[in-house]
């Protein structure tokens, strides 16, 4: 598996041809090596058994030397001496994968009824198992198929969670843990991640290897739950001042932040978005600006615009993708990265991608400055699918730390809106992160020619009044679709698309649907999932698509966000937020306080509210 793992060779952004396959058909042969993990585990056995298990393998097979360590087990004479070498620069082009990427590939081929596997012998094996009552760590174990040997490696169960959650970034130290920890057992392996090629390995191995468990503890110790929450709200709430708040409260919120974005956990994530959406309307300003940073970052699955902005420019599908950034010679250049977050090059992933890249550099000297930098350039071929391509320079220090590299002179990011943080804090000066976000768009986008349409005027009549007597509809846009086409439009935007508060009306004697109110808003929509009825509905709206998708016109339909109808659809009731006006305390109850009494007026406002939604419907 481990050899199979390093045949990935980069060839249009995309899997060899049998990859997939093959990796599907090495991870199924493990499976019954893991009888007691089976009874550790038994839902969904089969799927979590092959993620920790290629969590492993693919950890292994970035290690380098580890074909040493085969051969010391017993492996066979060919399977050392075929074994395929780690290349750093083709690595560049090639790992724009992670395990993550690659198992939800494995599992979208995956057939549980399809047993026919290929009948292979595997000289080298490597088994996972898990101690019966044992939920805390797995044991790995080299061994050869005719001679078994003790467990040399043991690696704890978050790790290995926290190694497939962290979408690549927590997988520096994962390799150096393997790496290190293999070392003490074969003396003479000199194991080290392939990312270490360039600098001190077996300083950097020992060096991550010790941070990889602190680092694990550390991210594991944020926990957000309903608790946690109501604590950040009362604080918020009984804040002495907007300072208590900033400097404090929203300090903790943001380190919780970052813990969960590392470990993506998703119930955290989920208690601090609610959080920080109800801090966005926050009466200071200072609150609301550190909110949105947060939110932003939140959106964002990681903690990069934090201390910053990125630099934003725009490129195409089909592209090329080559990053360029110039340095100043004092920065070192052998530990300097690059960090690439995006969607997995393949295109039939979905998920993203943080990745680690060694930049080749280049000494340059300015003449008329007499200054020396450092060219970095990284080369990823062309941009495979639209997205945001997210970048970062990074330097790993001495305490094996990947630290931000900061630019000053030219733009300042504190701004009179932005907070007035402790003097430590980078946003108090002129220097912001060397980052930046490439926003890739569809190849066709400058050839579109769009043409906005509100479905509700398309062939509408209106009295002398001016009142609209008969509204378009979905029907009447896909009969103009050769007009629209002849007229070179070859893409339309839509608006008054979504369902609206209309009063559609059922007559029991003519036993027809009528609408009460067709001059209804259309922006003031009360479902934004569900297309407008009046105007044909999911039946019309799909017959528009297919026949402009026939005459090579796109559509995009506009989706407002910020508003709705007052007459919002009851799905949403539960998200509304019920606010009373002045309360006039005259008329509290005996052995009624006045906190009580508010409580009291917003649950009859909001049965008042649910009533008026069921006669609605």
């Amino acid at each position: 598996q481990v050899k199979h793992l390093r045949t990935f060779t980069h060839k249009n952004h995309s899997y060899p041809q049998g990859f997939i396959s093959k990796s599907l058909q090495y991870l199924k042969k493990l499976c019954p090596h893991l009888a007691d993990a089976q009874r550790s585990y038994p839902t969904d056995i089969s799927y979590k058994t092959m993620a920790y298990a290629l969590v492993v393998h693919y950890g292994l097979a970035l290690i380098q030397n580890i074909e040493k360590v085969f051969e010391k087990s017993g492996g066979s004479k060919d399977l050392i001496e075929n074994f395929p070498k780690l290349d750093i620069n083709s690595l560049n082009s090639t790992n724009i994968f992670n395990s993550q990427t690659l198992y939800n590939n494995i599992m979208r081929v995956y057939d549980p009824e399809d047993e026919n596997l290929a009948d292979q012998e595997i000289d080298t094996q490597i088994s996972i198992e898990v101690e019966e009552g044992n939920h805390e760590e797995f044991e790995i174990s080299i061994k050869s198929i005719k001679k078994q040997s003790k467990c040399v490696l043991t690696i704890p169960h978050d790790m290995i969670i926290v190694e497939l959650n962290s979408q690549g970034r927590y997988l520096p130290y994962f390799l150096s843990h393997l790496s290190h920890v293999l070392n003490e057992v074969y003396e003479d392996a000199q194991l080290y991640p392939y990312l270490f090629e360039a600098i001190d390995k077996t300083y950097f191995t020992q060096n991550l290897s010790q941070q990889a468990a602190g680092l694990l503890e550390y991210h594991l110790k944020a926990q957000v739950d309903e608790f946690k929450y109501l604590q950040y709200v009362s604080s918020i709430v009984h804040a002495e001042n907007t300072t208590t708040i900033t400097n404090t409260i929203l300090r903790d919120i943001e380190e919780d932040l970052c813990l969960s974005l590392f470990t993506r956990d998703t119930r955290n994530l989920k208690y601090l978005e609610k959080l920080l959406i109800s801090l966005v309307g926050h009466p200071q300003i200072e609150v609301r600006d550190y909110a949105i940073v947060l939110l932003n970052s939140l959106y964002d699955g990681i903690d990069w615009q934090m201390r910053g902005p990125y630099k934003t420019r725009i490129s195409n599908c089909g592209k090329e993708f080559v990053l360029e950034v110039l340095l100043t010679e004092e920065t070192n250049e052998q530990n300097l990265y690059v960090l690439l977050n995006c969607f997995s090059f393949d295109k039939e992933s979905n998920s993203s991608a943080i990745t680690y890249h060694k930049p080749k550099i280049t000494h340059i000297t300015d003449p008329e400055k007499h200054t020396k930098y450092l060219y970095l350039v990284l080369d990823f071929g062309l941009f495979p699918r639209c997205g945001f391509f997210d970048w970062k320079i990074v330097r790993l220090d001495k305490n094996g730390k990947f630290a931000s590299i900061y630019l000053g002179g030219e733009e300042k990011l504190k701004s009179e809106s932005q907070l007035d943080l402790s003097k430590t804090d980078t946003r108090q000066y002129s220097t912001r992160p060397l980052q930046g976000r490439i926003v890739v768009q569809p190849s066709f986008v400058k050839e579109m020619q769009i043409h906005e349409i509100f479905v509700d005027l398309e062939d509408s009549e209106f009295d002398a009044e001016g009142k609209l007597t008969k509204v378009g509809n979905f029907q009447k846009v896909r009969e103009n679709l050769s007009s629209y086409k002849s007229s070179g439009i070859n893409c339309l935007y839509l608006m008054g698309v979504l369902e609206r508060d209309n009063g559609k009306t059922y007559d029991p004697e003519t036993k027809q649907v009528y609408y009460k109110r067709m001059e209804a808003n259309p922006l003031s929509v009360t479902s934004r999932d569900q297309p407008c009825e009046m105007l044909g509905g999911a039946k019309e709206l799909s017959n528009l698509v297919r026949d402009s998708k026939n005459l090579d016109i796109k559509i995009i339909i506009d989706c407002i966000a910020r508003i709705s109808s007052s007459r919002s659809h009851r799905k949403y009731l539960e998200h509304l937020v019920y606010t009373l006006d002045a309360v006039s305390y005259t008329h509290l109850r005996a052995h009624e306080t006045p906190e009580h009494l508010v409580c009291r007026l917003l649950l009859e406002k909001k049965k008042t509210h649910i009533r008026a939604h069921d006669t609605l419907e």
